[in-house]
């Protein structure tokens, strides 16, 4: 299958260069609930990833960047104010959409067959919208019932009074 599913290596993983991680923009974004998290926690990932030896290198730093500013864009979208699960998927989803173009030039995903090219972005936005908005909400939700997050953008939103 060579690069067709796998964003570069030739796993059948669909985004396995680091893409999927987007759970972390997901998951800061929602507890602390301020402009610039989003982006801030998927290159503080990258990084991590990079100290813990990473074949992929400094080069994550870049794809942390990327899938940070494709949730952040969500989240800006809402003018920082929504963190419901649909923003959620919505916000998985828009790092998968800004992780695509991005590996579409690094991979030259041009040369590719186009209903490749369809079944790999298809698996990228469902894994963004799945495994980074909805599995983000359900750990955040569990974290919240734990009492953890008192005190931070998550709390407060839960404690004020409702217009």
């Amino acid at each position: 299958m060579g690069a067709g599913l796998a964003g570069g290596s030739g796993d059948l993983w669909p985004c396995d260069d680091g893409c999927c991680d987007v759970i972390v923009s997901i998951i800061a974004a929602s507890i602390i609930r301020k402009p610039g998290v989003a982006l801030a926690a998927e290159v503080l990932a990258a990084a991590v990833q990079i100290l813990l030896g990473s074949p992929a290198g400094l080069l994550l730093l870049l794809t942390g960047l990327v899938q940070g500013a494709g949730a952040e864009a969500v989240f800006a979208a809402t003018g920082w104010r929504n963190y419901r699960l649909p923003v959620l998927m919505a916000a998985g989803a828009g790092a998968a959409v800004f992780s695509f173009a991005y590996t579409w030039v690094r991979f030259d995903y041009g040369a590719l067959e186009p209903a490749i090219l369809v079944v790999m972005f298809t698996l990228r936005l469902a894994s963004g919208a799945l495994l980074g908005g909805l599995l983000g909400h359900l750990i955040v939700q569990a974290l919240y019932k734990t009492g953890t997050l008192a005190g931070l953008g998550i709390d407060r939103d839960r404690q004020a009074p409702l217009d």
